[in-house]
């Protein structure tokens, strides 16, 4: 079994820089020219400070991982400088020169290991993970922003460094192999598998077809920042580029849609809200729909198995733990659902068609020698057939209303006599009160909901 010390040795990204609060002030005026006070925020692999100075100005200060490379830094601050141009002012985080005018500073820690440092301006809103309600026009909105920043970062020429990533969507399968030994939940571990499995029989054949480019990797619940608005969507901004990678660019939805998913009655309904949005911006292929829903499942599967390792690394930050739980619940959730099904829904969320096969059904039901059977014995007719009317507030629905379904027959075959009808017909889209039984109630993303239209053709 590995140790987290042999993991450190393998994988040095894991070891964070080590810096005080105290060491950050002298820090931050040596190479910024900066008096602040600052306060530690949460992170996985780098460490980032919150910085005030005297006059209220807010900053935050990133010192990289020692693994970091100043190449993939530099990437960084181009994809920082592109994408801002698209967003409003103070979307996403502007990188502040130091005193020298570079935007990456150099700077040794106590334990005499050289890190990278970048100082941006803060960028203010609500964490989206504690923000509410997640309609479907800010899950739309989520989506068209996260398209909106694939959009920018396709513009960057550099080629990918070389170097392994343990959240990239191309090498899940041997980070989870390697890392879901951390978990200590036998049922867990087997639906992980189960759900890996799954994510490699369907990327095996369209693998190759699958573009690559710049994301941003990243778009959880805590890096996409909320400022509500009186009047329509919120406005969102990004942070957090340190996951940028060079990948399968369907991942980029797949992952914003992991964490839109999460503490949802109906978390494959906010998938498809957001999908609409990326799609209306960022346009996608029909191979990438079709791995998206196993990327999202991954992607899970990534946080949780990355998670535990991460917890047994440093028990006492809480912040690695944030999202364990709902993101445990979420995939028991998706467990059981049938892969292409979502399919169609995610293809219907991008215009396509939501059965590639339609087409062909079409074709096949028009040819002449296919010729369809009736369900009944006999036609329908105006003479044989009385057409039922079941609305709210009829005089039959106020009659059926509180009797039981055998009275309710009953009733119906007495009615077919005195008329002199072989069949009774329920109309189709009719508002009908039975459906204010509780049983009706349906949990959405715009709260309780109740069926009202009757859907359907009934045949008595």
């Amino acid at each position: 079994m590995n140790t987290v010390s042999n993991i450190k040795e393998s994988l040095p990204e894991t070891e964070r820089p080590s810096f005080s609060e105290n060491e950050i002030i002298p820090l931050l005026k040596e190479h910024y020219d900066l008096c602040c006070t600052v306060q530690e925020l949460p992170g996985e692999r780098d460490r980032n400070y919150l910085a005030q100075d005297k006059i209220g100005n807010f900053y935050v200060l990133k010192i990289s991982n020692a693994s970091e490379s100043l190449d993939y830094l530099k990437l960084q601050n181009q994809a920082l400088e592109r994408t801002a141009k698209l967003f409003d002012d103070g979307r996403i985080p502007c990188v502040i020169p130091d005193i020298n005018g570079e935007l990456l500073s150099r700077t040794c820690s106590p334990s005499n290991n050289l890190h990278w440092t970048r100082l941006v301006k803060f960028v203010d809103g609500i964490p989206m993970a504690q923000y509410r309600p997640h309609t479907k026009e800010f899950l739309h909105e989520l989506g068209f922003m996260c398209g909106t920043v694939t959009k920018a970062l396709q513009n960057i020429p550099m080629q990918p460094p070389v170097r392994r990533h343990l959240w990239e969507m191309h090498n899940a399968k041997e980070t989870l192999q390697e890392y879901m030994e951390w978990i200590d939940d036998r049922k867990l571990r087997r639906l992980i598998n189960h759900f890996l499995d799954l994510y490699t029989n369907l990327l095996t054949p369209t693998e190759k077809g699958l573009r690559r480019g710049w994301i941003h990797n990243d778009c959880n619940d805590y890096n996409v920042l909320v400022i509500p608005n009186l009047h329509g969507t919120p406005s969102l901004g990004l942070i957090d580029f340190g996951d940028m990678t060079h990948s399968y660019l369907a991942a980029e939805p797949a992952v914003a849609c992991a964490y839109a998913m999460l503490n949802k009655a109906e978390p494959l309904e906010a998938a498809v809200h957001l999908i609409s949005g990326f799609h209306k911006q960022f346009p996608l292929e029909e191979k990438e729909v079709e791995i998206l829903y196993p990327m999202i499942l991954i992607r899970l599967c990534l946080s949780v198995t990355l998670g535990a390792f991460q917890q047994h690394k440093e028990p006492d930050n809480e912040y690695l733990g944030i999202s364990q739980k709902p993101v445990c619940k979420l995939l028991e959730q998706l467990q059981n659902n049938n892969v292409r099904y979502v399919h169609y829904l995610f293809r219907s969320a991008c215009n396509f068609e939501p059965c590639k096969k339609a087409n062909e059904f079409r074709k096949w039901q028009n040819k002449p020698e296919i010729i369809f059977q009736s369900l009944l014995k006999d036609s329908l007719t105006r003479k044989n057939t009385k057409v039922l009317d079941l609305s709210t507030g009829s005089p039959l629905s106020a009659k059926l209303q509180w009797l039981s379904v055998d009275e309710q027959q009953n009733y119906l075959d007495l009615l077919l006599r005195e008329k002199k009808a072989q069949t009774a017909v329920g109309k189709y889209s009719e508002v009908r009160s039975i459906y204010s039984a509780e049983q009706f109630c349906h949990d959405s993303l715009e709260g309780d909901e109740k069926r009202t239209i009757h859907l359907g053709i009934d045949i008595f």
